[in-house]
């Protein structure tokens, strides 16, 4: 599975347990927004490793979320993204920058982009 973080998450205490406190993982009036963007295949700049940045509506640069392969994607786009060996490499206000290690993703690649709030 194809998954990364936007490396700025916070959690409530922990519990004698570990469990995490009582505010939950994101502490207490944060919302989520779904969004679905798309990596196109013609957009990958470079020789290797190869990257692309991609609009994000409501990200800031401070924001917290995570990203990752839709689950909609059709075996080939999957395929390509395992390939590719996809890395998130920058964030800023609106955009998203991934990364492909790998090899150049031939096909279009849905990515689903969730923002905690």
């Amino acid at each position: 599975m194809l998954d990364f973080s936007i490396p700025r998450g916070r959690t409530g205490e922990k519990g004698e347990k570990g469990d995490a406190g009582p505010q939950g993982p994101m502490g207490p009036g944060v919302t989520i927004e779904s969004v679905t963007v798309t990596l196109r295949a013609d957009g990958w700049i470079g020789n290797g490793p190869f990257a692309q940045s991609v609009a994000v509506p409501g990200l800031t640069d401070q924001g917290n979320g995570l990203a990752g392969v839709s689950p909609n994607a059709t075996f080939a786009q999957r395929n390509a993204a395992r390939r590719a060996a996809l890395y998130l490499t920058n964030q800023a206000a609106g955009s998203l920058t991934l990364t492909a290690d790998g090899v150049k993703p031939p096909v279009d690649l849905p990515i689903a982009v969730t923002l905690l709030k």
